[in-house]
């Protein structure tokens, strides 16, 4: 199906920055980062960022690639589904199964929350963009913000469901939809691209950072290693691999994942060993946690404390 026609939109700076990923895009910036890809039968994009950049992101995606065919959406939260709306209506918008249901409650959210207007969240986020790209980015937003009451709930989720694996023709190849179990959420799907050799994770891969186990969606350090095994298992030393944070890595970037969580805990299962509190756990400082900004270390101690002691 196509996409809306770009000259609808007109030509605008880009806010977000499209890189070159094999024959495909990355867009990084306002939220996790999303994969553009072409297909004979347009271009089937991976993510959507924030709430209320749905508008950005499909028209800055058609001016790189032209009309789209379809988009895929990692998981709930609302830096990789937020601009759902703006792809609902007329274009298939694939998830896990689990994770519609996170979406609709998010829709009802984001209509309350937007009903006097752009919320200050939002604005604070708009205080930091680029003058260039400022008015744009606000105009998309207040018309999100206008169109929001009127939108039916459903239109926050995804209209094409799957609960173990989907697959979507690509011309000589397929993209494939994995979901491979609890892991950052309840609804982690990863995207494989097997005749490029390209995977997007979403945030099964947090690429230089502490990741964020989200255990109100269910998330476990466990199911979450054993997602990025079978993730390995469909890299190889060639692999391009999109993270959901951080920047285009390969095999050593899940790898490194992996590792977080085996060293994690096994940190936290030693200090249990020992007879330690959690408030003792919570200010350990493995050597492993240097290279990383401080945030989430400490919740990370904690979670994993409480999986292990559990």
């Amino acid at each position: 199906m196509a996409g809306f026609p770009t000259r609808i939109f007109g030509q605008a700076p880009r806010y977000f920055d499209w890189r070159n990923c094999g024959a495909g895009h990355v867009g990084v910036g306002g939220g996790g980062n999303v994969l553009l890809w072409p297909t004979p039968f347009g271009a089937v994009l991976v993510d959507t960022k924030l709430d209320g950049f749905g508008r950005t992101v499909r028209r800055e995606a058609e001016s790189v690639a032209g009309d789209l065919a379809a988009v895929i959406i990692t998981h709930h939260h609302a830096d990789h589904a937020g601009g759902v709306p703006a792809f609902s209506s007329d274009l298939p918008v694939h998830s896990q199964s689990r994770g519609v249901g996170r979406r609709v409650v998010a829709g009802r959210e984001l209509k309350a929350s937007f009903a006097d207007g752009i919320p200050e969240a939002v604005e604070r986020l708009l205080g930091e963009v680029p003058q260039r790209v400022a008015a744009t980015l606000r105009a998309d937003i207040q018309a999100y913000a206008r169109g929001l009451s009127r939108r039916d709930v459903q239109s926050f989720a995804a209209n094409v469901t799957f609960k173990f694996e989907d697959e979507l023709d690509a011309g000589s190849d397929v993209i494939q939809l994995r979901y491979s179990g609890r892991a950052h959420t309840d609804n982690d799907a990863w995207v494989r691209i097997p005749e490029a050799n390209v995977v997007h994770t979403g945030d099964l891969v947090f690429n230089g950072s502490h990741p964020f186990i989200d255990v109100d969606s269910g998330a476990t350090t466990v199911g979450w290693q054993r997602s990025l095994s079978e993730i390995l298992d469909a890299c190889d030393a060639d692999t391009i691999v999109v993270p959901g944070h951080g920047e285009v890595t390969g095999i050593d970037g899940v790898r490194a994942q992996w590792e977080y969580f085996e060293r994690l805990r096994e940190t936290v299962r030693v200090a249990i060993e020992e007879g330690q509190s959690r408030d003792h756990v919570l200010g350990l400082t493995p050597p492993f946690f240097a290279p990383l900004p401080p945030r989430r270390a400490v919740e990370n101690l904690g979670i994993v404390f409480d999986e292990l002691s559990g």
